[in-house]
């Protein structure tokens, strides 16, 4: 097919589109009524009319899907004879442009190789002036530390000959200071050594003052507690003196005490002894009378015994007279008492 045909069929395809368009757009009143089916139910319409609906739906569907086949046969038809031109133009311009880019590639990949093997040997030249310019600065380090110098890293990235210059200044007051280090340590050492002679010479007085002063303090508890011996002695024969001369006072007291006890109790004897008298003697006509009448009493019987003749029971009869005689005689005294 030549290009001219391919216009032809461009200038129609405006044409096709629009046939198809409008083809397709005439289910469109059908489509827009679908949505009045959907409420259709077995419950409320019943099976038969739920069934006709499906199947009308698919009755839509079915023609739809059929009028679309039907158009894409000439879309397909022309899409085919399209693409068959295009194969045909681009096959002479793709072995060109493979060429040409073959050749492209082939000179950037020189190009590539070459700056590659450009920054590599940079890079391996400044790898190792790097590691040069760390080797020095490190011998440089290390010569600071054998000379005792505190470790100056801008100074050991000096150039050579400001290096020389600068660490042989850098030697020399190091040397100073290393001399003024040991004349301080010096005068450090001498007068920590005065201080601690001066420490044991303090510390050596303080204990003689307090050996001194406590052999004082010794003496004077010495002399206070012979002091106070003394006076626990004296104090101890004091008071026994006094206990003595209290016990002479307790024993005249106790011997006065007993005195006037024995006098009180003579009194009082004497006076039971008259109380006695008084009583016996206010009792003597009562008891002299008790008596005639006891005694008449035990004569009487006695009479009446001889007169009657001796009964088994005089004996007792006697026995129980004179006791009887003798408990009214006490009941006499108890009564006037």
């Amino acid at each position: 097919m030549s290009t001219a045909e391919l216009k032809t069929i461009g200038t129609g395809t405006d044409s096709m589109i629009a046939q198809a368009t409008e083809a397709m757009e005439a289910f469109r009143p059908m489509v827009e009524k679908v949505r009045e089916y959907e409420p259709i139910t077995v419950e409320t319409h019943g099976i038969g009319k739920l069934s006709d609906a499906r199947k009308g739906l698919k009755r839509l569907r079915v023609d739809i899907d059929k009028k679309r086949k039907e158009l894409n046969e000439g879309a397909l038809a022309f899409q085919k004879t399209v693409n068959s031109v295009a194969k045909e133009l681009t096959k002479p311009v793709e072995e060109v442009e493979d060429i040409l880019q073959a050749r492209e590639d082939a000179y950037e990949a020189k190009k590539e190789s070459e700056r590659r093997a450009k920054f590599e040997a940079e890079e391996a030249a400044r790898v190792a002036a790097e590691t040069a310019r760390q080797e020095k600065k490190q011998a440089r380090v290390n010569q600071m530390i054998e000379a005792g110098i505190s470790i100056d890293w801008a100074a050991a990235e000096l150039s050579d000959e400001s290096w020389h210059v600068w660490f042989g200044i850098a030697v020399d007051e190091a040397k100073l200071r290393r001399q003024r280090i040991e004349e301080e340590a010096r005068i450090a050492r001498e007068f920590e050594e005065q201080q601690r002679k001066e420490r044991e010479e303090l510390a050596e007085k303080m204990r003689l003052e307090h050996e001194a002063e406590a052999k004082r303090q010794a003496e004077e508890l010495r002399i206070r507690a012979a002091e106070m011996e003394r006076q626990r002695l004296a104090d101890e024969a004091a008071m026994a003196e006094q206990r003595k001369a209290m016990e002479a006072e307790r024993e005249v007291l106790r011997q006065q005490q007993e005195e006037l006890r024995k006098q009180a109790k003579a009194k009082e004897q004497a006076e039971r002894d008259a109380a006695e008298k008084a009583r016996a003697d206010a009792l003597k006509p009562e008891i002299e009378q008790a008596t005639i009448f006891c005694d008449a009493v035990i004569e009487f019987a006695g009479k009446w015994f001889q007169a009657n003749g001796e009964k088994i029971w005089q004996e007792r009869a006697n026995l129980e007279l004179v006791a009887a005689k003798n408990c009214i005689l006490f009941q006499i005294g108890e009564m006037v008492q």
